[in-house]
């Protein structure tokens, strides 16, 4: 029994950390949505696979502070720009130039316009990435990555031959549809042979024609993977960034809230009645019980961060824990300990939902595996007590005398 009493405890400590995670979580999405913080790194990671070594490496004290916003989003992000790695935005000469075509063709093409969320046209402007995103996609699929990369370049090569000996350009011509895929692939390798050799996405397109020939579906396919594998470092870069703002609202809500680490488990070691409640609640985040919509896996897929905060907040309030200041602690002594249990729950917390989520569902899984005897006597003791056994067993009376004298009977009829 004090086995299974240290484990509940630890089990109500997990999910209080991990029910903290996902209010955190929510909380820092819903500050990634307001600064453009998805919109900025897939800019930043596009603009790097693109322009490569055409911008400028920038110490964070050099990122002027932005312009053109609202004076506390402006201060947000002046303040969040010196605590990321920051680059210069490449100048729309040199990118047109060196490749034939710059971010702002990129972003202004049909297949990609309609992702964002407005339709102003993207500009270019801003001191910040997550100024420069504002009103751009979040998400860009492989398809349209592929497809427009391959009009820009073709485009470009289009672009050359249009122009005359004294530099006047046709626009039909330039802006003329390709008359087959034949035609699209050529006007890519030209686009591609004029593009500066100091580029490494010359380099890259190259090698990707290499490999394809005028397989124009193989040529897709090869972007493609090109452009998930440096999604997969956006991503990267978006969870390091994501860390420091969960990180900061950790700070916050556990301070506010008296999330004390060390409190918790005296309350949970000592009060039956509230582990027991923890335990109710972090079964019914791992296994759904009576159609639960709040289970832990519905917190963690739910894109809507104010539905996961609400749910959080709700579970929390079931389960008892000790959350909220009732008084401040009067000796130095009881203000050290304070101060480093809810540190401790800071950095908790900080780890993230899926980890502590992880984690509870391996507990969960072991306290269920060694249930106490009482419970599982509980359980016969229910199943012996159910109408319809009950009412089977009076018909058999003791020992079961009725199924033997039916048995006797069919033998009977048999023999008859």
């Amino acid at each position: 029994m004090f086995g299974s009493a240290v484990l509940d405890v630890i089990i109500g400590l997990v999910t209080l950390y991990f029910l903290l995670s996902v209010i955190c979580s929510a909380l820092a999405e819903a500050v990634a949505l307001w600064l453009n913080l998805r919109s900025a790194v897939l800019l930043k990671a596009i603009e790097g696979m693109l322009f490569q070594r055409l911008g400028q490496e920038l110490s964070p004290g050099a990122v002027p502070p932005p312009t053109g916003l609202g004076g506390f989003k402006a201060g947000v992000l002046a303040l969040w720009s010196r605590l990321v790695e920051r680059s210069a935005p490449v100048p729309d000469g040199a990118a047109r130039a060196h490749t034939g075509f710059t971010l702002k063709d990129f972003y202004n093409h049909g297949f990609i316009w309609n992702l964002g969320h407005t339709t102003k046209a993207f500009t270019g402007a801003g001191a910040t990435d997550e100024a420069r995103a504002d009103g751009q996609p979040a998400y860009i699929p492989p398809e349209a990555f592929s497809r427009t990369l391959v009009d820009l370049v073709a485009t470009h090569s289009r672009t050359l031959r249009g122009a005359d000996g004294a530099g006047a350009m046709d626009v039909k011509a330039t802006t003329a549809m390709p008359a087959s895929v034949a035609e699209l692939i050529q006007n890519f390798k030209d686009g591609v042979s004029t593009m500066d050799d100091a580029v490494p996405l010359k380099r890259a397109l190259g090698l990707m024609l290499l490999e394809t020939g005028d397989n124009y579906e193989a040529l897709r396919k090869r972007i493609e993977t090109w452009y998930d594998q440096t999604m997969d470092r956006a991503r990267g870069w978006y969870k390091g960034r994501a860390t420091i703002v969960i990180a900061f609202w950790a700070t916050i809500v556990c301070a506010a809230a008296n999330v004390d680490t060390i409190a918790a488990v005296r309350v949970l070691s000592t009060d039956p009645k509230v582990r027991e409640q923890a335990a109710a609640v972090s079964y019914g985040l791992v296994q759904p019980i009576d159609g639960n919509a709040a289970t832990g896996a519905a917190l963690l897929e739910s894109r809507v961060p104010e539905e996961r905060m609400q749910q959080a907040m709700k579970a929390a309030s079931q389960a008892g824990f000790p959350i909220g200041w009732n008084g401040l602690a009067e000796s130095p002594d009881q203000v050290a300990w304070k101060i480093i249990g809810i540190a401790l729950s800071v950095a908790a917390v900080s780890l993230g939902a899926p980890f502590w989520f992880d984690l509870l569902n391996r507990l969960v899984n072991v306290r269920l595996a060694g249930q106490p005897v009482e419970t599982q006597s509980d359980k016969a003791a229910a199943r012996r007590d159910h109408p319809d056994r009950r009412g089977r067993a009076d018909e058999r009376g003791p020992g079961g005398q009725a199924r033997a004298g039916r048995g006797h009977g069919r033998r009977g009829a048999a023999a008859g």
